[in-house]
């Protein structure tokens, strides 16, 4: 769950109930960057290093794109769970201040080994960061010795990427300041597109009229892969840059008209003016109406119960006080 509080609060926080409190708060705020703090702060800075700066959703407005960089503040023993970035995004993140402890699990790991759900009981223990290092990471350890992760230490100073499609999860061992941001590289272009296209119908569009002017080989590639089938918009425009792509490629939505009943068809086939033909229709009408009751009677007929009458030879039923056999044995006993 996400709260809010102001910064005063929260440095009181650290200061008092941090020690105790099970799962540390941990702030993740995106406005920071935009107010006169972040732009005193990113003053004389070169941006963000060179090997990150070529993100394909610059080409998207910053209110059409989804939060994509954050300041964090975080004590120790807070941090996120294993996860995978939304998007196809890959990430970046420079510790400013204190250390982290990263684990990275390679694409094609299964959610349950990175997340060790199979390894405890959910309505005994919990998968807050500082239970997953401690308790469930060593597990995964030992139940799955042949899945391949990345363990290491962040130290201030440092930048980490992390891949798109990479299951990873974080833990501050120290009070952390820290600077992140997600981008999509033209490497990850197809998985980037094929979940932004489902989830985001609107910025898709606009991206792609974008990529037609700034990427026109990533456009054709998106053209490739298609516009999914509920974004309308989308398959508008990419039937106005590509009219010979086929229908089953753009999974365009028809309604299928209902197949009209087999009597119909026979007597729009046959001739109107044969009054045999008519007669030969109006009898096989007549015939599958009379079908069709016959059917129902016996369906009727099933449901039905009938009553059956007690046999004579059959015991008396133990809690039965009208039964004269029952009363007959009683009258011997007490004689």
């Amino acid at each position: 769950k996400s709260i809010r509080l102001s910064l005063n609060d929260f440095c009181n926080y650290l200061k008092a109930d941090c020690e105790g409190d099970d799962s540390p708060l941990y702030v993740f705020d995106s406005r920071f960057v935009d107010t006169d703090w972040g732009q005193a702060l990113r003053r004389g800075q070169p941006g963000p290093p060179r090997i990150f700066r070529h993100d394909l959703f610059n080409l998207v407005s910053e209110k059409r794109r989804p939060p994509y960089r954050w300041f964090l503040i975080g004590p120790a023993r807070s941090g996120t769970n294993c996860h995978i970035d939304p998007l196809g995004t890959s990430a970046w993140n420079t510790s400013l201040v204190g250390r982290k402890r990263w684990v990275l699990f390679e694409p094609g790991t299964s959610r349950h080994v990175a997340k060790g759900s199979k390894l405890y009981d959910w309505r005994i223990q919990n998968d807050e960061p500082i239970n997953y290092f401690l308790q469930i990471l060593p597990r995964i350890r030992q139940a799955y010795s042949n899945t391949r992760h990345i363990e290491f230490i962040q130290y201030p100073g440092e930048t980490v990427f992390i891949p798109a499609g990479w299951f990873h999860a974080v833990i501050n061992l120290d009070h952390t300041l820290a600077y992140t941001q997600n981008f999509v590289s033209p490497a990850v272009f197809d998985d980037a597109w094929i979940q932004c296209r489902d989830s985001r119908p609107k910025m898709t569009c606009k991206w792609f009229q974008a990529l037609t002017t700034a990427f026109p080989h990533l456009a054709t590639r998106a053209l490739a892969l298609g516009p999914g089938s509920t974004n309308d918009k989308l398959i508008a425009l990419f039937k106005q840059h590509n009219t010979s792509i086929p229908l089953s490629v753009l999974k365009v939505k028809e309604k299928k008209e209902k197949d009209p009943p087999s009597h119909a068809i026979q007597i729009a086939n046959n001739s109107a003016s044969s009054a045999d033909d008519e007669n030969y229709c109006r009898r096989n009408d007549d015939n599958n109406l009379d079908n069709n009751k016959n059917k129902k009677n016996k369906k009727k007929k099933k449901k039905r119960k009938i009553a059956k009458r007690p046999r004579t030879d059959d015991p008396p039923s133990f809690f039965s006080q009208k039964c004269p056999a029952r009363k007959r044995q009683r009258h011997e006993v007490s004689a």
